[in-house]
């Protein structure tokens, strides 16, 4: 996860830095958790676990 946010940094640095002439830049984002229950099999009791994903996007109109 915290390789993506590294990508994510280099991305946004970059783009600060480089003289192209954007005349917009929008910055979005997503965060999901989501929570699972499962039961495989009957009397070994529930299993449940909790996992993420997050999504980091930056859309640039650059000018000719």
């Amino acid at each position: 996860m915290f390789r993506y946010i590294k990508v994510f940094m280099v991305g946004v640095a970059a783009l600060s830095a480089a003289p192209l002439g954007a005349q917009d830049i929008t910055f979005n984002g997503q965060l999901r958790p989501r929570y699972e229950a499962r039961d495989p099999e009957a009397g070994t009791g529930l299993k449940d676990f909790t996992s993420m994903r997050m999504r980091a996007s930056i859309r640039a109109a650059l000018e000719n």
